[in-house]
C-alpha cells in the first residue's frame, strides 16, 4: 500500500521559485509529519494575517491554498523552503517596497528574467489607518503573549497532571497537542508582527544614513540593544557554571531550548539535559570579563557611540527621527527575541504531549515506539485515537524510511519547481 508523505511536495509550477535560504535556521533538520502539520498551515495564514492588519491584503485574502504554488513556504525532500513567488508578490503590494531589494538580500543576487510584480498604491488609505493600530497594540500583545506563554509552558510541562477519570488518556493527550499547536500558530503570528514592524525603524535608520554617507554604521546601530532574552539565558548559563544557579533552576526557565528546537521531533533540554552540560561547561574557567552580562555592556555601549556619530553626521532636524527610531527598534528587538521564546515553548509543549500520546498508543498496543507518534500529522492522530486509521505501522515504517532517504539528500540553496 502506497503512503503518502506530507514533506515531499511533488507537485509545483516549474517556474516557482524556491529557497532555503533564511528558513534554515526556524527548522534546521529533516521535519517529521508532525513537525511539519504544526508549521505548514500557521506559517503562510500568519503571513496573510499580518499584511491584512496592514491593510496590503483583504480579510478575505486572509486564507490557506492546498495548492503549494500560493503558500509562503512548503516541504521538499523533508526540509522547510520559501516560495519566492508568493512571498515576493505579496510584499510588492506594499507601496515603496522592492520585490527585487527582498530577493537581492536574501538570496544575494537577481534573478536575470525577474520582473517586479504590480504594487497597489490604491491601498494607501487603509495602510495609513490600520498600521498605526498594528502598531499600536504590538507592545502590549507581545508582554500578554509572553506572561500567559510562560506559565502554560511551565505548568504542562514541569507539573504533574490529573487527568480526570472519565476522559481517555489518549483523547487528553491529543487535545493537549492541538491546543498546544493552536497556541504556536498565534505566537508565530505575533512573532512576524513584530518582524514586519521592525522593518519601519530600520529602513528609516538605513535612509537617514545613506543620506550622510554613514552606512558603515548601520550594522552597529542594530547590533548593540540590551536587555534580550538570549544575552538572560546565556548569563545564566554563566551562573551555572560557576554555581550561583543550579542545572535545575535553569531548566525550570529555559528548559523549552535544546538542539535543533523549531522541530518537533527532537528533544528539549527539559526531556535530555545532557547537551546544556555540555554549554556550560564550555564557560568554566572563563575569564569573569567574558561573562555575557558585561560583554553585553559593551556592544550597548559600541551601538551608542555609533548612534552619536550618526546623529552628529545628520542635520539637527533629522536627529530626534533618529533617536525615535533607534529607540522603537530596540523594543521591537525585544519584543521578537521574547515572541520567539513564546513560540518555542509552544513547540515544547506539543513534543511533550505528543510523547505522552505516543507512550499511551504503545501501552494499548497501536504503536511499537514512542517516537512513532511524529511520524503522523494531526488528522492522522485524531483517526489514530479514534481507531479509523487502518495499519498505522504500516505508515510508520515507510516514512522512517522516506526519513532516512530525506537525510542523505542535499538540496540546491534556490532551484524552480521540484528540486532535483
Amino acid at each position: 500500500m502506497a503512503v503518502l508523505n506530507p514533506l515531499n511536495t511533488v507537485e509545483v509550477s516549474p517556474s516557482s521559485f524556491w529557497t532555503r535560504a533564511n528558513v534554515g535556521e526556524a527548522t534546521p533538520d529533516v521535519l517529521s509529519p508532525l513537525c511539519w502539520s504544526v508549521w505548514e498551515e500557521p506559517t503562510t495564514l500568519c503571513f496573510l494575517r499580518v499584511l491584512n492588519d496592514m491593510g496590503v491584503v483583504g480579510r478575505s485574502e486572509v486564507r490557506f491554498e492546498p495548492n503549494p504554488d500560493k503558500q509562503t513556504t512548503a516541504a521538499f525532500y523533508g526540509r522547510q523552503a520559501t516560495n519566492v513567488d508568493y512571498f515576493q508578490g505579496l510584499m510588492a503590494r506594499i507601496p515603496g517596497v522592492s520585490a527585487a531589494d527582498y530577493e537581492r538580500d536574501v538570496l544575494g543576487s537577481v534573478r536575470d528574467d525577474f520582473v517586479e510584480p504590480p504594487s497597489q498604491p490604491w491601498r494607501i488609505p487603509t495602510m495609513l489607518i490600520k498600521t498605526p493600530l498594528m502598531i499600536a497594540r504590538s507592545n502590549s500583545r507581545t508582554q500578554t503573549l509572553s506572561k500567559e506563554t510562560t506559565t502554560w509552558w511551565r505548568q504542562t510541562t514541569l507539573d504533574d497532571h490529573a487527568i480526570p477519570a472519565a476522559t481517555p488518556r489518549t483523547a487528553y493527550w491529543l487535545k493537549q497537542l492541538v491546543d498546544a499547536s493552536d497556541r504556536f500558530a498565534h505566537a508565530e503570528y505575533v512573532h512576524m508582527a513584530n518582524r514586519f514592524l521592525l522593518s519601519i525603524p530600520q529602513g528609516a535608520i538605513v535612509s537617514l544614513a545613506s543620506s550622510v554617507g554613514k552606512t558603515e554604521l548601520v550594522g552597529t546601530v542594530f547590533s548593540g540593544y540590551g536587555g534580550v532574552t538570549e544575552t538572560s539565558m546565556a548569563d545564566d548559563t554563566w551562573l551555572v557554571a560557576h554555581g550561583e544557579l543550579t542545572l535545575e533552576a535553569f531548566i525550570e526557565k529555559f528548559g523549552f531550548h535544546g538542539p535543533n528546537e523549531g522541530n518537533v521531533y527532537t528533544q528539549s533540554w527539559r526531556e535530555n539535559s545532557r547537551p546544556l552540560e555540555t554549554v556550560v561547561k564550555a564557560f568554566v574557567g572563563r575569564a569573569p570579563s567574558e561573562r555575557p552580562k558585561l560583554r553585553e555592556a559593551g556592544t550597548v555601549a559600541a551601538r551608542l557611540s555609533a548612534e552619536k556619530s550618526l546623529a552628529n553626521a545628520l542635520p539637527r532636524s533629522k536627529r530626534p527621527t533618529l533617536k525615535l527610531m533607534a529607540s522603537w527598534a530596540g523594543r521591537l528587538i525585544r519584543n521578537m527575541e521574547t515572541t520567539k521564546a513564546a513560540f518555542l515553548m509552544c513547540l515544547d509543549v506539543c513534543r511533550f504531549s505528543a510523547r505522552r500520546l505516543g507512550a499511551e498508543l504503545v501501552e494499548a498496543g497501536t504503536l511499537d515506539a514512542v517516537d512513532d507518534v511524529f511520524f503522523f500529522d494531526i488528522p492522522e492522530l485524531r483517526k489514530l485515537v479514534a481507531g479509523s486509521l487502518p495499519d498505522p505501522q504500516h505508515i510508520v515504517t515507510q516514512r522512517r524510511k522516506d526519513r532516512a532517504e530525506f537525510l542523505t539528500t542535499e538540496l540546491p540553496i534556490s532551484w524552480k519547481g521540484v528540486p532535483t
